[in-house]
């Protein structure tokens, strides 16, 4: 299961807790690389929606966006606090 959560509130987050691995994903293909926090950033601003997954050693943010017409992800893994 996984809750939204706004996107400034993501930007909180991500300003306190920092996050160890940020991958952007081609939904259509699956290809994917990691990608630098600033970068990230500009995926907040153009996002349609931030999910996040919760268990006992990491919170996982997916970040659905569209860019150039295709559909994709940006993932980001953080330790759970």
């Amino acid at each position: 299961m996984y809750k939204v959560v706004a996107s400034k509130t993501f930007i909180d987050i991500v300003e306190q807790c920092g996050p160890f691995c940020i991958a952007d994903v081609d939904l259509d293909t699956g290809n994917a690389e990691l990608i630098k926090r600033r970068r990230l950033m500009d995926i907040v601003q153009i996002c349609t929606e931030i999910r996040c997954y919760q268990d006992d050693m990491l919170e996982r943010y997916d970040i659905y966006y569209r860019e150039n017409e295709n559909n994709r992800l940006a993932r980001v893994l953080m330790e759970a606090g």
